[in-house]
């Protein structure tokens, strides 16, 4: 389990130090654990997410895996709800982050999912409850659990379009 999203991060770390970047390879595994409950034990993510950081002062980027963690047990898990999605929010709220981005194929929220019914319009900006809404009836780009770290932690979330970087996406915030 969970052999792709290291053996892709690997490579991506690989290939941006390549390119002269400074990047940093934080494994999933050595920060990211669940409960018995299989509930996020966010003071072990913090404490251990914190480790990791410290130890690379001088670096621009970081890269981790999404979705995957370890349980109560150590033993190789997954997070469920919201995958990756779940991660960055979680990740975001452990470093007191200033904004969380998610990167996806549509260009932010919209009032319906664009992937099934045509003439959609994307929402510019929208609270936490709206964008729960939004995903509860069918805008199915962001599992509305997956921002409840984000939302108590008063972070804002972004989602834009990795295939379109230059457009505005969605900004989620608490008001």
């Amino acid at each position: 389990m969970a052999q792709g999203e290291l053996i892709s991060t690997g490579m991506m770390h690989l290939y941006l130090q390549e390119q002269g970047m400074k990047s940093a390879l934080l494994p999933a595994l050595d920060f990211m654990r669940i409960n018995a409950d299989g509930e996020p034990d966010m003071s072990y993510i913090q404490e251990h997410l914190g480790k990791l950081l410290s130890r690379f002062p001088d670096t621009d980027i970081f890269i981790t895996q999404g979705f995957i963690c370890r349980n109560a047990y150590g033993e190789t898990d997954n997070l469920q709800r919201g995958g990756s999605d779940y991660s960055a929010s979680l990740i975001g709220a452990a470093i007191h982050a200033s904004e969380i981005q998610i990167w996806t194929d549509i260009d932010g929220m919209h009032n319906n999912d664009p992937r099934v019914v045509n003439h959609t319009a994307p929402v510019r900006q929208l609270n936490f409850e709206e964008a729960a809404k939004l995903a509860y009836f069918g805008a199915k780009i962001l599992h509305p659990f997956c921002i409840r770290p984000a939302k108590e932690s008063n972070i804002p979330v972004r989602l834009l379009n990795s295939l379109q970087p230059d457009a505005p996406g969605t900004l989620m915030t608490v008001s």
